[in-house]
């Protein structure tokens, strides 16, 4: 018999240009994608708004036993309390003040008040980081807003202290020297006159029994103011003094403390 035929050869091999020209088109990749144009009719180069920070609080970190327990009543009771607190603190922020008899009243209403609840002015503990309250799921008891009014309440509460302490301080050296003055009236005892027995002058006019003039009278008056005006001046040169007034100022408290 005849051999068998040899095998067919095997298929020629396609040429690297060949198969350049039918491989499959690659996708695009993202590093060569045209950038993107940030610019344009419709773009306005506007950063993306921050969020708003708050200040952190503070609250006073209290240790077991009685001062713990005494905290907790008071928590308790500024948890009753929340809705007059929060008025009271509303009060000092907003309440139009027309004259500092207004403001004098009010300060020493809505500070008293505050006062009998646990804020206190002068306290170590700002009151926004006192009612700083959590509840035992983590819920604040007055929120962030609440909080930053209390802040606001306190800064301008002080102001108003410092208007009610001053004005007096200095009313009561004006009118020590205006009683000096009416004892000069006509209807004041007569001048050579002894003071009646069981008086005691409250202005020191008579001393040991003898009499005051009414010249004695007035110039005892005027320099008595002679001192006072320059306490005045000293009092409101000094600068931290100045600050403070600034900021009563700035505040727009009504006050007569310049005059």
């Amino acid at each position: 018999l005849p051999p068998p035929p040899p095998p067919p050869p095997p298929p020629p091999a396609i040429e690297a240009p060949i198969a350049a020209a039918v491989a499959l088109p690659r996708p695009l990749a993202a590093r060569d994608a045209p950038a993107r144009r940030s610019t344009g009719p419709l773009y306005i180069g506007a950063a993306a708004p921050e969020a708003p920070t708050r200040k952190a609080r503070q609250p006073k970190v209290v240790q077991g036993g009685i001062e713990a327990a005494f905290r907790k009543r008071q928590n308790l009771r500024l948890r009753d309390a929340r809705d007059r607190v929060i008025e009271l603190l509303r009060r000092a922020n907003l309440e139009p003040l027309g004259s500092s008899d207004a403001l004098v009243a009010l300060f020493r209403d809505v500070s008293g008040e505050l006062a009998a609840l646990g804020l206190a002015l002068g306290a170590s503990e700002a009151w926004a980081d006192r009612l700083y309250i959590e509840d035992r799921r983590g819920a604040l008891l007055f929120s962030e807003e609440e909080l930053d009014e209390a802040e606001a309440a306190q800064s301008r509460l002080e102001a108003m202290y410092n208007v009610d302490a001053w004005s007096s301080q200095l009313k009561g050296r004006l009118s020590s020297a205006e009683l000096l003055l009416q004892e000069t009236a006509p209807d004041s005892p007569r001048e050579g006159r002894s003071t009646p027995r069981g008086s005691r002058g409250g202005s020191g006019a008579a001393r040991g029994g003898g009499t005051m003039t009414s010249e004695e009278r007035v110039k005892r008056a005027l320099k008595r103011l002679e001192e006072d005006v320059p306490y005045h001046v000293a009092l409101f040169a000094e600068p931290v003094s100045l600050r403070t007034l600034d900021g009563i100022d700035a505040m727009g408290l009504p006050n007569e403390l310049r005059q």
